[in-house]
């Protein structure tokens, strides 16, 4: 039988395989005896694969490796000139042929201007109504004339002669007469002129009845506290009359309970006057001190 030739440096169960000299590059496979170019099929020990020799060039081995950053500038300078020597040999396009660019520029936006309204005419839907009238000027009020109190008179028979009387002074349609109830009449004047002349047309002819102080001519009437009731009336009228004011009619003291026991309270009027508030300034009557005051409301 032939015996199958084997490359001693291709088994590594060769103890002499690193006696053996090879090529500067093996490359092993775990294929088929298959050669491929350089290739020689050679078998393996007793494990049965078989290995395959490759050989490589020897400039491979031989050329300097440059690193990755070192020769970066003589890298460049060579592309440089290289590039540089490829411009000098292409010919410029000429004047009337524009080059085209790499990229195509980028378009300026112009802002769209919006034309400007056109001006509409608009009427007001209110317009029509009219205007809030201005507020008028208050003018001060006026002070109105205080009428006349009535004058009340009793057991008139005839009414007749009464309108006759009172006809021969004012006029008819001046004055009106009321039945109060039946043994008295209420007479009542349009203003207080009239009203003057009435009431001293029934005083002079003595007729009977009663009537009310005029709103200006009643008196003003005070209170006067903390006085012994059995002081004398004319230091009262003394002390009021220091002020410049008037005692008018009666000083009444005050009585209280069933028994009408006299108190310490005087009701004193006087006539209307601008100087009436001075009154109230008096300290002491008859060496006493007293208060006074108006009189309450009911």
């Amino acid at each position: 039988m032939e015996k199958e030739e084997c490359d001693l440096s291709c088994d590594p169960a060769n103890p002499r395989r690193h006696e053996v000299p090879g090529p500067h590059g093996v490359k092993y496979v775990t294929e088929d005896c298959a050669g491929v170019g350089n290739q020689a099929p050679a078998s393996v020990n007793a494990t049965g694969k078989r290995y395959i020799q490759q050989a490589f060039h020897p400039s491979l081995f031989t050329r300097t490796r440059s690193s990755s950053l070192g020769n970066i500038s003589q890298l460049e300078t060579t592309t440089t000139l290289q590039d540089s020597n490829l411009d000098m040999s292409v010919p410029k396009p000429p004047d009337w042929q524009r080059v085209p660019g790499t990229r195509n520029q980028k378009r300026k936006r112009q802002k769209l201007q919006s034309p400007s309204p056109e001006k509409i005419t608009t009427t007001n839907s209110f317009s029509e109504l009219p205007l809030d009238p201005k507020e008028p000027v208050k003018e001060p009020m006026k002070k109105r004339p205080s009428k006349p109190p009535p004058i009340i008179l009793y057991g008139v028979e005839d009414v007749n002669k009464l309108v006759e009387l009172l006809e021969s002074t004012v006029d008819k349609n001046c004055f009106t007469i009321t039945i109060v109830n039946r043994n008295q009449l209420r007479v009542v004047c349009k203003d207080t002129e009239i009203y003057k002349n009435v009431i001293t047309l029934v005083r002079s002819k003595g007729l009977i009845g009663h009537t009310f102080n005029l709103k200006d001519q009643r008196c003003y009437r005070i209170v006067i506290k903390n006085l012994h009731y059995t002081t004398p009336h004319s230091a009262i009228i003394e002390e009021v009359e220091k002020t410049g004011n008037k005692v008018h009619g009666e000083i009444i003291n005050s009585k209280f309970g069933p028994d009408k026991k006299p108190t310490s309270t005087f009701f004193v009027n006087i006539a209307p006057g601008a100087n009436n508030a001075a009154v109230k300034d008096i300290k002491y009557i008859y060496h006493q001190s007293v208060i006074i005051e108006d009189p309450k409301k009911e």
